[in-house]
């Protein structure tokens, strides 16, 4: 039962937002091929919901979050976390200046998404996300380059992604909640998408019993799926039955 050579602490930035976080931590268990409790991975997760809205300090320049995240690494990092994952898309958009006040290495939530992206061969990937990861590109700088077309919900879409997230966010996701999700993947199926990406560490919360034709990449699981990997020291995991 003692921790192999091998096997790396775990640092989660979390709180952005809460169930969200529950939510990744959840599949990170899920994804761990554990047959017992101590197979598990030594995680310390750093649950600070008092960060600065990433989406209000984009849009409005309000208070920056960067140096509560950059408080958040170093705590985990002198809790002895080997490497550090941010449940949040949007927050990757402000990684690069957290990487410059910091020594820690991250799994990049997007990076690691728009591989599996490329990886499957998608040709033309729809994305539903918060303001920050589409008004900052952050898919399209990784994907364009392929040849893979990303393709944007509309303004007023956007709105109904927004209150998608923030009914995730108060834990009051209700059928309504479920519809406007359904139509907006089924809006970015008919303009020709075969891929969707889920964008938002909320918005897998919101996709319960939608059917599509699309090839649905959510990026809460591609970030567990590395954060496992990296942790075991391989390159691949058999996800537990």
């Amino acid at each position: 039962m003692n921790r192999k050579k091998d096997e790396y602490t775990v640092g989660i930035i979390g709180g952005m937002g809460p169930y969200a976080t529950l939510t990744f931590f959840k599949c990170v268990l899920d994804n761990t091929p554990a047959k017992k409790d101590w197979d598990h991975l030594h995680i310390i997760i750093d649950n600070n919901p008092k960060i600065p809205s990433r989406t209000r300090a984009f849009l409005f320049n309000e208070e920056d979050p960067v140096p509560m995240m950059v408080e958040s690494v170093n705590r985990l990092k002198n809790s002895g976390a080997d490497f550090i994952a941010i449940p949040c898309n949007s927050a990757h958009f402000f990684l690069p200046r957290i990487c410059q006040q910091t020594d820690v290495n991250f799994i990049n939530m997007v990076d690691e998404t728009s591989q599996v992206v490329i990886s499957s061969e998608a040709k033309v990937v729809g994305l539903i996300a918060g303001e920050v990861t589409v008004k900052g590109n952050l898919y399209e700088k990784r994907l364009t380059p392929h040849g893979i077309t990303v393709l944007q919900v509309s303004d007023e879409e956007q709105k109904h992604v927004r209150n998608i997230i923030e009914d995730v966010k108060h834990n009051q996701v209700v059928e309504s909640t479920i519809s406007k999700m359904s139509e907006l993947v089924h809006s970015l199926e008919i303009r020709g998408a075969d891929t969707i990406i889920l964008g938002c560490t909320e918005l897998p919360l919101a996709f319960t019993g939608i059917t599509t034709h699309c090839n649905v990449i959510d990026s809460v699981d591609v970030l567990a799926k590395a954060v496992v990997r990296t942790a075991l020291g391989v390159s691949s995991i058999r996800t537990p039955q």
